[in-house]
């Protein structure tokens, strides 16, 4: 389903791993949460970007400024965050739940 407004996405054509220091392109972190509080955390860190903040579970893609969304994901599997910008405070909050 295509969002208005939001370029397409599909998770099947990304690469595994990609990371942009420059902010420029796309970024991607996995990460794993384990309880709600990291949830709200998260979704709270999310909400303070001015740029679109998507987390994929499969082919499923939730905005991570939905708590609604996040909380109906699969926590015991790991989680791809994808971002096009960094913010400081959200890098943060991100580096707490990054998987190795």
């Amino acid at each position: 389903m295509e969002i208005p407004g939001r370029a397409a996405y599909d998770p099947a054509g990304e690469e595994k791993k990609t990371e942009d220091k420059g902010g420029t392109g796309m970024c991607e972190r996995t990460v794993r949460f384990s309880e709600i509080n990291e949830i709200k955390e998260f979704v709270s860190a999310a909400c303070r970007c001015k740029f679109d903040i998507d987390v994929v579970s499969g082919r499923i893609v939730i905005d991570a400024k939905s708590i609604l969304g996040m909380l109906s994901l699969n926590w015991d599997e790991e989680l791809r965050v994808v971002y096009e910008e960094q913010d400081p405070h959200f890098e943060n909050v991100l580096q707490k739940y990054m998987t190795s």
